[in-house]
């Protein structure tokens, strides 16, 4: 059950004591006097602005003891309803603007960063995959809910706002990130959004969701760098699972792991690297950096080349498939 409002509470407790007011001096003048006197009453005696009275206290029996008890316990009630309603909007509203306004100028300052659209059950699992290989996330999403449990994470920037917006993906720095994920719920969003990215950003990898198959080749004609069908990627588990369980728990524990970042990652061999050129036999990578070689990835062949043989030199583009820890992998790439 969603929790209700406490403004609402405290606008209650005032309309309330009011309303007790306005009834009380009506039913003790017998109805001879008007609502609307019994009203102002009712307000200059609570808020004691001492304005002239309209009611005569002397022809009502019990006119002054309902009086002195409304005085009492109405400004009391008031003072505590209008105190707390005063806080809800000047620390809550308040603080909350400015907190907005500190984080879109953090976001301003992030390069290379990934911007998450959707941080519903998906987007937070992603989120926090993100921040465990040691990437500057932003999150985008309307759900205030989901954001503030998405904030609680390390180098997290959230915006509220909906990504399908261009106006939105600036403000999340989508000129300056590296890459973006689209996981809203609605396959029809997450392609608009796919194509806004590659227009605003032409250079960055964008990675989709999509529920249906069919949305898989229109998504990467419009710009996606990757599809990823959960309903794929489920089916592959469960026989995956079933098949071969001790291997899917080891790579489930090494994911899941409370303490340690062991990832299996990739390291791309550029022109300027200082991997270029080398062998694995003089890397060393498993002794010096804690590192163990999968595979080789051969972009200009699409191939890969696996457990590959310690001699073979290093060339541009090739893309190392190591496992180890995210610290080490990092190093290495710088």
């Amino acid at each position: 059950m969603k929790e209700r409002n406490p403004a609402y509470r405290f606008i209650i407790y005032i309309i309330g004591i009011i309303l007790f007011g306005t009834l009380g001096y009506y039913f003790l003048y017998k109805g001879e006097v008007s609502i609307e006197d019994c009203l102002y009453m009712s307000v200059i005696s609570i808020t004691t602005v001492g304005y002239k009275e309209v009611l005569d206290l002397e022809k009502a029996g019990g006119a002054k003891e309902f009086t002195i008890f409304f005085v009492l316990f109405g400004a009391g009630v008031l003072l505590y309803a209008g105190t707390n309603l005063a806080a809800y909007f000047v620390e809550g509203h308040f603080t909350g603007l400015l907190r907005r306004k500190k984080m879109k100028k953090e976001i301003e300052k992030l390069q290379n960063h990934i911007i998450v659209c959707g941080s519903g059950d998906t987007g937070y699992y992603i989120t926090e995959e993100l921040v465990k290989c040691k990437e500057k996330v932003v999150v985008i999403d309307l759900d205030k809910n989901h954001l503030e449990k998405c904030s609680e994470l390390e180098n997290v920037y959230v915006l509220e706002g909906d990504a399908t917006e261009d106006k939105v993906l600036k403000e999340a720095g989508i000129e300056r990130a590296k890459g973006i994920i689209v996981a809203l719920p609605s396959d029809k969003d997450n392609l608009f959004v796919v194509m806004s990215a590659q227009l605003l950003n032409p250079n960055i990898r964008i990675v989709s969701r999509a529920q249906d198959e069919n949305m898989v080749m229109k998504m990467k004609k419009a710009g996606a760098s990757s599809v990823v069908s959960p309903n794929f990627i489920g089916g592959l588990r469960l026989a995956s699972e079933l098949l071969r369980p001790s291997a899917t728990y080891f790579l489930d524990k090494m994911l899941r792991a409370g303490s340690g970042n062991i990832r299996i990652n990739e390291i791309v061999i550029k022109k300027d690297s200082k991997l270029n050129g080398k062998t694995l036999q003089d890397l060393n990578l498993p002794r010096l950096h804690n590192l163990l070689v999968l595979a080789i990835y051969e972009k200009d062949k699409d191939n890969f080349i696996y457990n590959p043989p310690h001699n073979l030199p290093l060339k541009e583009n090739y893309v190392l498939v190591v496992m180890g820890d995210i610290e080490d992998i990092n190093k290495i790439e710088k």
